[in-house]
């Protein structure tokens, strides 16, 4: 009986761990997130938004919870600040502006793109692609 509960139990662990780790950890500190970006050599996606932004709640709920979207974004470090947020929002210029807006970077900080609004999922994902194809090069 303990061996089918332990079996049970390290069944369970092992998919749940592997389902949690498809979905993109966001970091709410941009310091941390460039310092992240740097160690692991990958380009940073900082979303700044409103919790009141019906646009911005649509956009997470939706776009962002999409699976393709989701895996495409494991190849950045991604960073959610609300635009209210002084210290991260004037750390670096140019976050102001529409929310929802997307700030793509490489780890040394410089600018890549902006884009701002909501997208739908296969639009975000083709934007996307043109960033890591674009950066690739």
């Amino acid at each position: 009986m303990k061996l089918l509960f332990s079996f049970t139990l390290l069944v369970f662990i092992l998919f749940t761990s592997s389902a949690y780790s498809k979905v993109p950890l966001w970091q709410e500190d941009i310091d941390t997130a460039f310092k992240m970006a740097q160690e692991n050599q990958k380009n940073i996606i900082i979303m700044v938004e409103d919790e009141d932004c019906r646009w911005c709640i649509k956009m997470k709920k939706g776009t962002l919870s999409n699976e393709a979207v989701q895996k495409k974004l494991q190849k950045f470090i991604l960073t959610k600040i609300d635009r209210n947020d002084n210290k991260n929002m004037e750390s670096i210029e140019g976050l102001r502006g529409p929310i929802p807006s997307f700030h793509f970077f490489t780890p040394q900080k410089k600018r890549i793109d902006t884009i701002a609004g909501y997208y739908q999922a296969e639009d975000f994902l083709e934007y996307i692609n043109e960033i890591i194809e674009d950066t690739l090069q």
